[in-house]
């Protein structure tokens, strides 16, 4: 048997560099990139915490990140069997989240406390840039990785605290912030543990477990099964280490509404406040009940079409507005993710003008999130689709910048007794996101419609 030698082809002495010095070289540019991209954010993350405390320190020293001081309570008791007897001096508040709320936050429980509102205010900073990041690069088509979002998003992150409920969780000290990286980053990501972020996201606060629906209305069980798998499992937590407290919580204080306040309170800004703001006194429960099936149902089954086009941020915006909507209580601050929706409509109505004036209104990577994105730009070439875009930027901007809802007379039920006027200010978010989710339903039809159109018809073969 002859055995054929076959040399490898020369090297060009000119023109060719050694793979592996070529490849050690982007590695270390990557590195260097990455690490000032780490910088930056950090810096970023630490300039706008020092801001939000200077601002909040000249408010009163005991009513600052009230909400905070309550989670700290609870922190500080968090395996007592008396963490549900507990209340801050101020206003009587109690602990009112599942014990493992409590014992996730056991360790800052003993910190000095402007220690601990340094963490909490970071973390919330930190959960804030990864939510612009993320909604950045699937908004605008950059793909899962973001490439090509290099460090801009730092800067549109910082614009987020004009936002009333981002700024409002600033202010009181609460998790929503957090809560949202958690569910954004799980519900939008490509990861075999999908659906853990959002079961613990449970586990500090109930009303994430709307997402099970979502998940399940998107035909992705095995992800609502992990939900439910690991919300039980904080469940058991809590149960373990503080069985007495767990049973207090769970038989009796998540049933208390007066534990959480008013619900006709301006602040709430579910449909248990509008519905009676509208009305100028409480309803019956039943209609209320039945408002806010509907409502959530009506979210679930637009999600779900949005996720089948391939929409899956605006899928899961969408979700989070009927969660919003439904649960019995909606604090203003609960409504963060309006940022990631904002940021939605920037990203459409750039691409919209873009298209406009002749552009290819394309923008995407190599793997991106939306789906095939071929005849989009044909579908954003109408520039009337561009002024319905930019109309509800600006109504956007106006409900969750301009703070609105606190416009009217509030506290001790005032709000039942508004005019017409103060009933349409003070009513806004629900009526937003319902806006929302109709403009992110026809566009993602005027995208398909784009690609039917403008898609060439295939080749031989093919």
């Amino acid at each position: 048997m002859t055995r054929t030698m076959v040399e490898p082809p020369a090297r060009d002495p000119v023109h060719s560099e050694p793979p592996t010095e070529a490849s050690s070289s982007d590695r270390r540019t990557r590195m260097r990139s990455g690490a000032a991209l780490v910088a930056g954010a950090l810096l970023a993350i630490a300039a706008v915490t020092a801001f939000i405390l200077h601002k909040l320190a000249a408010q009163d020293p005991d009513t600052w990140l009230i909400d905070l001081r309550v989670y700290l309570l609870g922190a500080r008791h968090a395996f007592s069997p008396d963490l549900y007897d507990q209340q801050y001096p101020v206003a009587s508040l109690p602990f009112t989240y599942p014990p493992f709320g409590a014992m996730v936050m056991a360790p800052l429980g003993h910190l000095a406390f402007p220690v601990a509102a340094t963490l909490v205010t970071a973390m919330s900073c930190a959960a804030l840039m990864l939510v612009t990041r993320r909604a950045l690069s699937a908004a605008s088509r950059l793909g899962r990785r973001g490439r090509g979002m290099r460090w801009w998003f730092i800067p549109v992150g910082v614009l987020a605290i004009a936002f009333e409920p981002v700024w409002a969780t600033f202010s009181f000290g609460q998790v929503n912030l957090i809560v949202l990286a958690l569910c954004l980053l799980d519900l939008t990501g490509r990861h075999r543990a999908r659906g853990v972020m959002v079961g613990l996201a449970a586990g500090l606060k109930l009303t994430p477990l709307f997402f099970v629906a979502y998940l399940v209305f998107t035909r992705q069980f095995r992800a609502a099964a992990t939900v439910c798998a690991t919300f039980a499992a904080t469940v058991a937590v809590g149960f373990l280490f503080n069985p007495h407290g767990a049973a207090v919580f769970w038989t009796d204080a998540v049933r208390d509404p007066s534990r959480v306040g008013s619900a006709f309170f301006a602040g709430n800004q579910a449909l248990t406040g509008v519905l009676p703001r509208w009305a100028g006194e409480p309803l019956p429960h039943a209609v209320v009940l039945v408002a806010q099936a509907l409502a959530g149902l009506a979210a679930l089954v637009a999600a779900a079409y949005l996720h089948r086009r391939g929409r899956e941020l605006e899928s899961v915006i969408a979700a989070s507005f009927g969660m919003l909507a439904m649960s019995p209580i909606s604090w203003s601050h609960h409504w963060v993710w309006a940022w990631p929706a904002a940021l939605v409509l920037v990203a459409a109505l750039l691409r919209q003008l873009r298209g406009a004036r002749g552009g290819d209104g394309e923008h995407v990577a190599d793997d991106v999130d939306h789906g095939d994105a071929r005849g989009i730009g044909a579908a954003e070439r109408a520039p009337g689709w561009a002024v319905a875009t930019g109309a509800l930027l600006m109504l956007w901007l106006f409900v969750f910048v301009s703070r609105s809802t606190w416009w009217p007379p509030h506290y001790e039920d005032a709000e039942l007794s508004w005019s017409l006027v103060q009933k349409v200010l003070g009513n806004t978010y629900v009526v937003a996101g319902a806006l929302w989710i109709a403009w992110a339903l026809l566009d993602a039809r005027a995208g398909r419609r784009g690609r039917n159109v403008a898609s060439p018809a295939p080749r031989g073969g093919e």
